[in-house]
């Protein structure tokens, strides 16, 4: 976490990036140009439109000179308003970049251009999924800000409108890349890494704008098959399933009922018990996946599939399944067999494959890409990866989502 000094830090090196100063270093009062939008005058970019009572409040002590007392009051102006990018981000060196893009675009910019960087819906609330994807990401802080300098120039032409004919362009380029510059200090290590994509930055504008995650590639069907079958390190995923555990048998008995006993391992859909029903819903959530399951199970694995779309809008067209609702005893991996009965049987789960292929079973150290991608927005919304049993092709709404959704009265049955 963020130090005290380092949050000054922070602030200081922003004030500094926008503060106009006297030949004795002194913070100035500079009036706007007409085109900023910022009002009629600003000090250290705390402008009189959209911080008045900050901004008058500065100017009477440079006025007063009231010099020392100005820089600090500044510094704490700047922390305070950009401190809700601190509550994002475990990271020094990332949070001090959002902080930077929280002073110079608002909180809501920065979130978006945090949600630009991580692939992740761009709608300027920092929930669930934009953090599970983040808490990923910032494992490699370095390439983290070189994603989020792109998606800040992105931001600013797509959503600002600004470009290379704006007066203000070579200042915001500048800018960017000083921040980037200070961020990767706060980076441990001997620099070479953090340098070089400093001066790449610095040497190679405009950053090249990656193509807008809503939109699908030109690959042909076996290429995306292929691409999404790839092998990703499970190493590079991890930490998974945080906070999240498998839905207990008790637990699905007591809430949902018990099938009818006994059980086979294949599907006697006719044995499911009342509750569940009364509550099945079937419903197509994509391309080629229509699937049996609990109202409130499809409902939020309908809210997955949607966010995991936005982002990777290619894997709709080859995803499928190996099932959803399936009344039966467990099929374990290795061993003999289970007289436990399935959590498929309460329509809570639901398996995995690539459309012409098996479902990928244990697949050891190695996550098919099209798992991989899933699995954060998956956690996010709740539910548990198969992977932390060995049953890689597998999500299952947890133990304390299951719980939460009792709570909230979502297994009530209408009468």
């Amino acid at each position: 976490m963020i130090t005290p000094s380092d949050r000054l830090k922070i602030a200081k090196s922003i004030l500094d990036f926008e503060a106009r100063r006297d030949k004795a270093g002194h913070l100035q009062i500079y009036k706007l140009p007409a085109a900023d939008g910022g009002g009629t005058y600003e000090v250290g970019g705390i402008n009189e439109r959209y911080h008045p009572e900050e901004a008058r409040h500065l100017a009477d002590l440079i006025n007063a000179g009231k010099f020392d007392e100005a820089e600090e009051h500044a510094i704490e102006i700047i922390g305070t308003f950009t401190d809700i990018a601190g509550t994002w981000s475990t990271s020094t060196a990332v949070e001090s970049y959002l902080r930077d893009c929280a002073f110079n675009r608002g909180p809501r910019g920065s979130a978006r251009i945090l949600q630009r960087a991580l692939n992740v819906k761009d709608d300027g609330v920092v929930g669930k999924i934009t953090r599970a994807a983040l808490a990923l990401k910032e494992k490699d802080p370095a390439a983290l800000l070189n994603q989020l300098r792109v998606a800040r120039e992105q931001y600013e032409r797509d959503v600002a409108g600004r470009d290379e004919e704006s007066i203000f362009w070579k200042g915001l380029v500048n800018r960017w890349n000083n921040a980037l510059k200070a961020a990767l200090a706060f980076i441990p290590g001997d620099g070479t890494k953090k340098d070089a994509l400093a001066v790449k930055l610095a040497d190679a504008q405009p950053v090249p704008i990656p193509a807008s995650p809503a939109k699908t590639s030109k690959m042909s069907l076996e290429e995306k098959i292929d691409y999404y079958l790839e092998s990703i390190k499970l190493e590079d995923l991890i930490p998974i399933n945080e906070g999240l555990d498998p839905a207990q048998e008790s637990t699905m008995v007591s809430l949902l009922g018990s099938p009818k006993l006994p059980l086979t391992t294949t599907d006697q859909p006719e044995r499911a018990s009342k509750r569940v029903r009364k509550l099945r819903l079937t419903k197509k959530v994509c391309a080629h996946v229509t699937v049996t399951g609990i109202k409130p199970s499809v409902e939020s694995l309908q809210t997955v599939l949607n966010a995991v779309f936005a982002v990777e809008p290619d894997l709709e067209e080859i995803l499928g399944t190996a099932g959803m609702l399936n009344v039966r005893y467990r099929k374990p991996t290795s061993g003999k067999k289970s007289t436990k009965i399935s959590n498929h049987s309460w329509g809570k789960a639901i398996d995995f494959k690539v459309i012409g292929h098996s479902a990928p079973g244990n697949t050891k150290g190695n996550v098919p890409r099209f798992i991989a991608v899933m699995l954060p927005h998956f956690n996010a919304l709740g539910w548990y990866s198969g992977i932390g049993f060995h049953d890689t092709m597998h999500f299952e709404v947890s133990d304390g989502t299951i719980k939460t959704w009792s709570k909230d009265g979502l297994f009530e049955i209408p009468e």
